[in-house]
């Protein structure tokens, strides 16, 4: 994933339209290659659920040489329980890598 971050294929924009009120990717399969952020997503407080460098993890993991995952389900109590009711869905679901992530860095 770092090599895709440092490559001249995907791109990172603001985007204060976005629809999500945080982040968003555009595009399907292959032409996915730009994570969108909205200016909320630089109002997020260290003390957050939700972590930055999680949605960032969580974006990256659509692109089709990431993961080409889905959005199943929101928030880290839903990923948990998605991932005790049914693992193969969850390793579809960008928001299980994302709290995946940020449980590793204790968050």
């Amino acid at each position: 994933m770092l090599e895709l971050l440092q490559s001249d294929e995907v791109c990172i924009r603001l985007n204060v339209r976005c629809s999500n009120d945080i982040a968003q990717v555009k595009g399907q399969g292959e032409d996915i290659t730009a994570i969108y952020l909205h200016e909320n997503f630089f109002l997020m407080k260290p003390g957050d659920e939700t972590k930055q460098y999680g949605v960032i993890v969580h974006e990256m993991t659509h692109f089709r040489l990431t993961g080409d995952t889905t959005d199943q389900q929101y928030g880290k109590s839903a990923a948990r329980a998605l991932a005790k009711k049914d693992p193969s869905i969850a390793r579809q679901t960008a928001s299980n890598y994302h709290y995946y992530a940020q449980s590793i860095y204790g968050d």
